[in-house]
């Protein structure tokens, strides 16, 4: 996402309005990836790309801004999520 847009985002809502992050838009299998690859490598979580920015709503006419982000420094993540599988099966059995 381009500043741009964040910005276009941002001035939709109160300025006293929340701004929240989420990794991954709520993906749980992804955000358990990045957990395990950021344990492996310490590298998942260094870097995040903004997504999208979304406008939500609690119910009570409370609008605040969501800002969804993404790793942008591992290839495989799925790759790099079973090397903390593997290392932890050899714990395991220690």
């Amino acid at each position: 996402m381009k500043a741009k847009d964040l910005i276009k985002v941002l001035q939709a809502v109160n300025p006293e309005s929340d701004v929240t992050l989420s990794l991954g838009n709520n993906n749980d299998k992804y955000r358990e990836q990045c957990a395990k690859a950021e344990l492996v490598s310490g590298e998942c979580l260094d870097f995040l790309v903004v997504d999208a920015a979304v406008i939500r709503d609690d119910g009570s006419d409370n609008l605040w801004c969501d800002i969804i982000v993404r790793q942008d420094n591992i290839f495989n993540l799925g790759a790099e999520a079973d090397r903390f599988d593997e290392k932890y099966q050899e714990i395991i059995k220690s």
